[in-house]
């Protein structure tokens, strides 16, 4: 017998005795014969626990509550239920909250990955290159706490938490509210029922080994779901008489179900959490368990029929939930009743900031940190303010985690900046193959504020037949920490392969090399003007028939750029725009040239070696991309482009390389249906039109026709611009996924001109 049908046998036992204490029901409150108020109307406490992505479906409970009139007099949540509940009881209506939860893009709110147009723009380059990650400490390599820091999680988390500041205590919300963490050094459960309401959701939600524990008031706080996931005893403790309680957390498995190694561990790590749930369900008066069966926990994309799921579970114990409010007659004039159309937020727009102070800053430079957030005292904000000013200082990727507190006053309000810097020394590594240049290992070496603070050393090897290295320094100055001073060095190799339909012609092999300084202005998310100055090197080799047999060449150099790139991923970009323009001066051109002077057919030509300085001379390239989404992520229209121009046709260094699927080096052009390095020119104009759809989550596919005119003479690309005669084209379809160990990809494209189709493929990250 649950407790609402022991209270209705009660009452039911005191008046037909007739009894001369008996009670009687006047406007939700009972009094005795002399009219003297013995107890108020019952309370409702409303549980939600824990269960993950399973959790919006407390959402659809929300709503037919809603529908019923019944608004809780005390909500509380684990995990997932404590976002639900405490932004229900924050003022947010149970549509809003659905609308939140559909339109949310998890794939950034769930990862530490965040927009690449979100990222400093140089490091767009290396950003998410690698497939692991290593700390490197006086202790040795060490691994964090969880895999996930979850940055967008908490800035979306306090944005929607925004309204809470106007509260001094949970108590204080429109409807009481509390939520419950476990603090993994006792194991024991943690009320938050004040402080700041967006860490505390936070923490209750912070599985172990997969969400970084959050550090609250001295305590290291992971997921409530440990020790207490469904917290009815609790929210009866705080005052609540009835108990309405929707459970979506792990269940008990039979012997049967536990037919594998997998789903013995799940319910051994879970099992005191599933054994306390069964303790507390009897507890409640109504208890809704939506079936979920086919859902698991990580099953966030699934959000519109998880909740509907909720609402279904919900609508069958309607007559029970009618019933419970006919028994304590629940009546509208006695709270007022939460339609769908009202809404008990009370929104802040703006908050007047009377004093910013920062938290846990102790390798990254002061200057660094309030130059980029720009946030002064005496100012007002919003919410949106301070995420953009966050985005531009978490970009420049000195940071696992920032976030901020408010507490308001009279006067104004102390904005706290919190603090999570990098290690230090960060050591990452990723595997890639690819059918044109085989396997290799990417290896990075990251060194920050280790120099000078405000710095980075980045060096980045790839291990393979044809091994490249870059290593650069660079350094932010000036007042608002606008300027990035660059210097460093860099080195590739590559093959280029002369073909006569199958049969290769001629292989040249290059090396180069470079030294450079400069710096960058504004180097922003988007934009960065540069200039740099230095020496490089060209070494060429002919292994195969040429003109020459060794090459060597030394130069000086110095180069203008601008950089523009708002696109949203590195790979499968579906929005944003991006251009590359460089201007470069090359002079002290110093050629060492070991050539055939004489090769008749058959015999062996005499060599000389040949001492030359070419003259100074001049080349232009830009490089652009253009995306636009027809309809969602389902159908893309990408546009790809390269100009490339060079003042001398003479000139065997820097030229463009032509083929490929991807651009690694600022002198190569893709060119699908051409091997990558296929051959070289000094002139190129390239275009590339793509189709793009996501047919499935990280999964694409696309269709293009790419076409280009190369010549060694620049006059030659304005008289044959639109002689599309003379220009080469190709097309093809293309698969990608992006998996845990980086973008797979396949092209088959064929040339217009060609019989034979030519396929690409690759896995995982390259350097160049």
């Amino acid at each position: 017998m649950n407790r609402l049908s022991f209270l209705l046998l009660i009452l039911m036992v005191c008046f037909s005795s007739g009894s001369a204490w008996s009670l009687t029901k006047v406007d939700s409150v009972l009094v005795d014969k002399n009219n003297i108020e013995v107890n108020k109307r019952p309370k409702i406490g409303l549980v939600l626990s824990g269960g993950g992505a399973k959790g919006m479906a407390h959402i659809g409970v929300l709503k037919v509550l809603e529908e019923l009139g019944i608004r809780p007099d005390y909500i509380s949540g684990t995990s997932m239920g404590s976002i639900v509940g405490g932004l229900y009881a924050l003022g947010y209506s149970a549509d809003s909250l659905k609308n939140m939860m559909i339109s949310q893009n998890w794939s950034e709110v769930l990862t530490n990955t965040i927009p690449l147009k979100e990222v400093n723009i140089n490091e767009k380059d290396e950003y998410k290159h690698y497939v692991a990650d290593f700390k490197i400490s006086s202790q040795g390599i060490e691994l964090p706490s969880g895999i996930i820091e979850g940055q967008k999680l908490s800035q979306v988390l306090t944005r929607y938490c925004w309204p809470s500041y106007q509260y001094e205590t949970f108590a204080d919300f429109p409807i009481p509210f509390f939520c419950v963490g476990s603090d993994i050094t006792t194991g024991q459960a943690v009320i938050f029922d004040q402080g700041d309401m967006a860490e505390a959701l936070r923490g209750s939600m912070a599985i172990p080994t997969i969400f970084t524990a959050v550090s609250i008031d001295d305590r290291y706080i992971v997921d409530g779901g440990l020790v207490r996931n469904f917290p009815v005893k609790e929210t009866i403790d705080r005052g609540a008489d009835i108990i309405i309680g929707s459970y979506v957390g792990a269940e008990m498995k039979s012997r049967d179900q536990l037919s594998s190694m997998v789903s013995l561990l799940k319910q051994s790590t879970m099992l005191l959490s599933v054994m306390d749930s069964e303790e507390n369900k009897p507890l409640c008066d109504v208890l809704i368990e939506p079936d979920l069966g086919e859902y698991s926990p990580a099953d966030f994309y699934n959000a519109d029929s998880i909740i509907d799921r909720g609402e279904i579970a919900a609508r069958k114990m309607k007559k029970n939930l009618k019933s419970l409010i006919d028994s304590i007659n629940y009546r509208s004039r006695d709270i007022e009743l939460h339609e769908h159309e009202k809404s008990d937020l009370v929104s802040i727009e703006k908050i007047k900031i009377k004093h910013v102070e920062y938290v846990g800053l102790e390798n990254v430079s002061h200057k660094l940190v309030t130059g980029k957030l720009n946030l002064k005292p005496e100012n007002w904000y919003s919410a949106e303010d301070i995420e953009e000013s966050i985005s531009r200082l978490y970009g420049t990727l000195y940071f696992d985690k920032i976030k901020y507190r408010i507490t308001s006053d009279k006067d104004g309000a102390l904005l706290t900046m919190i603090f999570k810097e990098k290690y230090n020394t960060m050591l990452s590594a990723s595997l890639n193959y690819n059918n044109e240049t085989k396997g290799g290992v990417l290896v990075g070496l990251t060194l920050r504020n280790s120099i000078l603070k405000a710095s980075k050393w980045s060096t980045i090897l790839n291990i393979s037949e044809l091994p490249s290295l870059r290593t650069e320094f660079s350094k932010y100055v000036g007042a608002k920490q606008s300027i990035n001073i660059i210097g460093g060095g860099e080195y590739n190799s590559a093959k280029i392969k002369g073909y006569n339909n199958s049969r290769i012609m001629s292989i040249n092999s290059i090396r180069t090399a470079k030294l450079y300084l400069g710096a960058e202005v504004y180097p922003e998310s988007s934009m960065s003007i540069g200039l740099r100055t230095g020496k490089g090197y060209t070494f060429m080799n002919s292994e195969l028939y040429a003109n020459y047999s060794k090459m060597y060449i030394s130069y000086l150099y110095t180069t203008l750029s601008f950089k523009f790139n708002t696109l949203d991923r590195p790979y499968w970009s579906t929005r944003g725009f991006m251009i590359k323009t460089n201007l470069n001066y090359y002079y002290d051109n110093r050629y060492k040239i070991k050539m055939d002077t004489y090769k008749p057919i058959g015999q062996t030509g005499g060599l000389k070696t040949v001492n030359s300085n070419r003259p100074a001379y001049f080349t232009f390239d830009t490089r652009f991309k253009y995306n636009v989404r027809i309809f969602s992520d389902l159908l893309v229209y990408k546009h790809t482009a390269f100009l490339g121009i060079s003042s001398r046709s003479d000139n065997y260094n820097q030229q463009y390389r032509i083929g490929g699927a991807h651009a690694y080096l600022d002198n190569s052009v893709p060119f699908l249906g051409y091997r990558e390095n296929a051959f070289m020119s000094n002139n190129v104009i390239y275009n590339k039109i793509e189709l793009q759809s996501e047919v499935y989550k990280d999964f694409f596919v696309s269709a293009f026709f790419n076409a280009g005119y190369f010549s060694s003479e620049s006059s030659q690309l304005g008289d044959r611009l639109f002689k599309f005669n003379d220009w080469i084209g190709g097309g093809g379809i293309a698969v990608g996924y992006n998996s845990v160990f980086g973008p797979i990809e396949l092209h088959v494209a064929k040339l217009t001109d060609s019989d034979t189709p030519k396929l690409y493929f690759s896995v995982g990250y390259r350097l160049w």
